[in-house]
């Protein structure tokens, strides 16, 4: 008699044996985890990401660092924000896991920084926003040290997950004041009496990090004349031409994109553009569902083929970092790296703040208690390699002034790669993280 699996513990049960999953049941639950994957790239393509687009347009944000920090973040935040703040509600014993969110936040920035620069191989130079960067960097790595101090005792209050939510609201009155950016701009110019304006003294601006901030470097930004976000609403009809990658996408798809063309209004289609409130409701339901399926599967998978804990969870944020790719890309094409950038580092100060403290005071609230249990261990070790990423990052962005080249893209990815690297020595005790 076949045994119950025992993998994907903490998800429904699964209907087939061990025996059955290692004689290949199992690639029916990697062909699961492949459409969901794929639903979850259409959905944020195709629906969310456009109609985040919109509700910025109707809010008339005034910049894409602005939409990008604010809008799109926390649109790519309430999912996993729903879903933590459910299993506050039905978990006994909630505990804070700080060192849990270096790996996705050093993810979100270094990929959207490669998979941008990349994008303009094809003679097309984006360049970042410095004063942006500089604004959301410094506000990630301060509330990044504050939750670093707060986890130190083992235990996280209440006035301490307070404190984090507040931090949130300081920083949507950061981004959206102009009053305190033009007040922050002006405090770190160099006074114009210390240098001369000559091209000499312009090529030198170019690294000097007030300057930066707002410096136009003329001729480094070319226009891109296609939206590539609101551009071409979503069609079923067969695709024209003997193009078989079409015709195989096409058919490859179509399963998963009947019941989104069917359950989402497409803001792409102008007399449907007034129904964006629908389609992100609709997409967060689809995205909530999609990724608790994909997660579900591929962790039976992952099971079944023995893949190591370490390894296996870098193998789910690889799967699911997809979807966010695809958006970078099309965000890139249509020339807005401020908007990719901006949303990213959003979306990791949204993670600490909010993402954490609300769940936090629910559970808190609900199951009596006046704290909650932290995990600790190895939280210095990796906000030190968070920190370090940003550095590198930052200096990366004044040797290539602030231009999104391929050198900046694979001084991203060899980043990441020495990250995950010093990451799996502490996680295989290769290396012992001293607190």
């Amino acid at each position: 008699m076949n045994e119950p699996s025992k993998c994907g513990e903490g998800f429904p049960a699964d209907v087939f044996a061990v025996d059955d999953l290692k004689q290949g049941a199992v690639l029916l639950h990697v062909l699961g985890a492949i459409y969901a994957v794929i639903g979850l790239t259409l959905v944020y393509t195709e629906y969310y990401v456009p109609a985040l687009v919109v509700l910025k347009e109707k809010l008339s944000v005034r910049s894409d660092d602005v939409a990008g920090a604010l809008i799109l973040a926390l649109g790519r935040a309430i999912p996993g924000f729903l879903t933590a703040v459910v299993g506050a509600f039905v978990t006994s014993s909630l505990e804070a896991k700080p060192s849990s969110l270096i790996g996705p936040a050093v993810w979100n920035i270094l990929i959207v920084i490669a998979v941008c620069s990349f994008e303009t191989a094809g003679g097309r130079v984006l360049e970042l926003n410095g004063w942006a960067f500089h604004r959301d960097s410094i506000f990630h790595s301060t509330c990044l040290a504050l939750i670093l101090v707060f986890s130190m005792d083992g235990r996280i209050v209440i006035y301490e997950a307070v404190i984090l939510l507040l931090m949130y609201f300081a920083y949507v009155l950061l981004v959206s004041t102009r009053k305190i950016e033009d007040l922050l701009r002006s405090a770190c110019k160099r006074p114009a009496s210390q240098t001369e304006n000559t091209p000499a003294n312009a090529e030198e601006k170019a690294n000097d990090i007030g300057d930066a901030w707002d410096m136009d470097q003329e001729g480094s930004v070319q226009t891109v004349s296609k939206d590539y976000i609101l551009s071409e609403p979503v069609s079923l009809a067969y695709p024209k031409g003997r193009d078989c990658w079409k015709v195989f996408t096409y058919l490859a798809t179509l399963p998963i994109l009947v019941p989104l063309y069917f359950t989402l209004p497409d803001v792409k289609k102008g007399s449907w553009r007034k129904l964006f409130p629908v389609t992100i409701v609709v997409s967060v339901v689809w995205i909530c569902l999609l990724a608790y399926l994909a997660v579900w599967w591929l962790s039976v998978a992952t099971c079944v083929f023995g893949v190591p804990p370490a390894l296996s969870g870098i193998l789910v944020g690889l799967v699911f970092s997809i979807p966010d790719i695809a958006v970078f890309v099309m965000i890139a094409k249509s020339g807005r790296p401020d908007l990719a950038v901006s949303s990213s580092f959003g979306l990791n100060v949204v993670n600490i703040t909010i993402a954490m403290a609300i769940p936090w005071l629910i559970s808190m609230a609900v199951n009596g208690d006046s704290s909650l249990y932290a995990m600790s261990s190895g939280v210095v070790c990796s906000a030190v390699l968070m920190w370090l990423v940003l550095i590198t990052v930052f200096f990366c962005a004044l040797a290539f002034r602030w231009r999104l080249r391929k050198g900046f893209g694979f001084a991203a990815i060899i980043t990441y790669v020495l990250f995950i690297a010093v990451s799996l020595t502490f996680s295989y005790g290769y290396v012992q993280c001293p607190m």
